[in-house]
């Protein structure tokens, strides 16, 4: 998911090395899942806790996203409430003075 929206060169590289950590997560855990069940009750728990933390860090590593924003940081509707800024307030010029062309009398 985080490996299609890559932007720039940093995440397409982190994820390189993410996918590469996946994969061996995946082996790692493909290898202690196969093991024959017929063995020590206490080996089996220690497998099972195994198979638990690998499950772990694999939902870690798929849960990491990229550096930037998916969103226009230009448009000011679209940042985070967060980092948004009021507007700056203008007063309004004053009303110029009507004089009238009529004399007094």
């Amino acid at each position: 998911m985080g490996r299609l929206a890559a932007r720039t060169a940093t995440d397409q590289e982190m994820h390189r090395h993410i996918h590469a950590a996946t994969v061996a997560i995946r082996k790692a855990l493909g290898v202690v899942s196969s093991q024959v069940k017929d063995q020590d009750p206490l080996v089996m728990r220690r497998t099972r806790s195994i198979i638990g933390q690998l499950r772990g860090s694999l939902g870690v590593l798929e849960g990491i996203g990229n550096t930037q924003p998916n969103w226009n940081r230009t448009d000011p509707d679209l940042l985070p409430e967060s980092e948004r800024a009021a507007p700056v307030r203008v007063l309004a010029p004053p009303q110029p003075v009507v004089v009238s062309d009529e004399g007094d009398n």
